[in-house]
């Protein structure tokens, strides 16, 4: 890792950025839950190695109950996320009744920007948004301004109490 820059890693088509908690194919962001989220970066990270459902359940749930099947279901959308066995490309093995193997080839990517593009183009949209916001609001005070100011002026009516 060069200095400055922020670990990721990267697997087939796939882009993990932890630290933003982002995970790109190509160029699209893929939509996980936090929990599916976390499931992958702890699988990537340990790459190769079986981890047991206990050592998941206590790295990802500290403190709290939670039955294996929890395991098995975020595995399962992390699958359907990443098109797990499509194509013949298996990237988590099940190793029965034990655990789950990231197989997959990772490769660290190394990012020199402290944020991937994606969340820059939505912090810009955003910006637009506001200012044209406030742009609006000057141009309706304004013209109801200037509108108050043309209305011809209402004459009060003296009366005389002699």
């Amino acid at each position: 890792m060069t200095s400055g820059g922020t670990q990721a890693y990267q697997f087939g088509a796939f882009r993990l950025h932890p630290a933003e908690r982002l995970l790109l194919r190509g160029q699209q962001p893929v939509s996980l839950t936090p929990k599916a989220f976390d499931l992958l970066v702890y699988l990537v990270e340990h790459e190769g190695r079986l981890v047991e459902k206990s050592t998941l359940i206590a790295a990802l749930w500290p403190d709290t109950i939670v039955e294996e099947a929890n395991v098995a279901f975020q595995i399962s959308a992390l699958r359907k996320a990443l098109d797990d066995g499509a194509e013949g490309e298996t990237l988590i093995q099940t190793v029965p009744t034990r655990g789950y193997r990231f197989v997959g080839v990772v490769k660290p990517w190394v990012i020199d920007a402290p944020a991937p593009r994606v969340r820059q183009r939505y912090r810009n949209l955003g910006l637009i948004l506001l200012v044209a916001a406030v742009g609006a609001s000057l141009l309706l005070v304004a013209v109801r301004f200037r509108a108050g100011s043309k209305a011809t002026p209402r004459r009060q009516a003296h009366v005389s109490f002699n």
